[in-house]
């Protein structure tokens, strides 16, 4: 005989099922005993987790408002361009006219210059370098070009400093 009712209607039994050895019966299942230990809540450890992530949010947003982009030193930046271009004629700068030493101007300049122009100050210094060891390659005049052009373009941007060859 299984272990399972036999269904309702007309050749199953209507009412409820006999007890005993000639009836059916449910089966059973039968569960291990559980272990509860009390005191063991996961909550401390969702707490900790929350304020590490809190942490690490406040920690990146601390960073972004507060890193060096080197716009601290802008107005000694722009004081210097102005006095170093005579109000913005680079040329003399550039071509070491006047006992002026352009590598040791423009090194002196990328010292005060902004992350947005430092690079540029850099790839400009090292073009003058060569031009003054007389190695000088015509394709990497072009990149210097655009370093200068960055470096105009910025000081009439954020110095108001127009600047002329």
């Amino acid at each position: 005989m299984s272990n399972y009712p036999p269904p309702d209607g007309p050749t199953g039994p209507s009412g409820p099922p006999p007890d005993g050895p000639t009836g059916w019966t449910y089966p059973t299942q039968h569960l291990s005993e559980q272990s509860v230990t009390p005191g063991r809540s996961h909550k401390p450890l969702l707490i900790a987790v929350i304020v590490v992530v809190v942490l690490a949010i406040a920690g990146a947003a601390a960073y972004l408002l507060l890193r060096d982009t080197g716009e601290g030193r802008r107005a000694a930046y722009c004081n210097e361009l102005r006095s170093v271009t005579k109000n913005g004629h680079l040329s003399d700068v550039l071509s070491g006219g006047g006992n002026i030493d352009p590598v040791r101007v423009a090194q002196k300049l990328q010292n005060l210059a902004p992350d947005a122009v430092r690079d540029n100050w850099g790839h400009l210094i090292g073009q003058l370098k060569q031009v003054q060891s007389g190695n000088t390659d015509p394709t990497k005049i072009l990149g210097a070009l655009n370093d200068v052009s960055a470096i105009t373009s910025d000081a009439s941007d954020k110095c108001n400093l127009k600047i002329g060859f």
